[in-house]
């Protein structure tokens, strides 16, 4: 499980690597909880609580607005050094 969560960019990714490495997806409510095998294991009692799986998107997203702003800032100094 560490080994996929390390490889996961995204909450969809995680649990596309874990459909991959052989592991059924077991889902309570209409939301995957866990992983199953032989017994049911929730993602919590495995140590990747559902905050910690969503960290991942909200990593994706935060990397997305940095590189925007490092382009904002690569384009604005190339226009500044065209004005002087």
């Amino acid at each position: 499980m560490a080994e996929v969560f390390d490889k996961a960019r995204s909450s969809n990714s995680l649990l596309k690597l874990l459909k991959e490495k052989g592991h059924q997806l077991y889902k309570r409510n209409n939301k995957i909880v866990g992983i199953q095998k032989k017994r049911k294991w929730r993602f919590k009692t495995l140590g990747y609580s559902i905050g910690k799986i969503q960290l991942l998107d909200k990593n994706i997203e935060k990397d997305n607005r940095l590189q925007q702003i490092k382009h904002l800032r690569n384009n604005h100094s190339k226009d500044k050094g065209r004005e002087r």
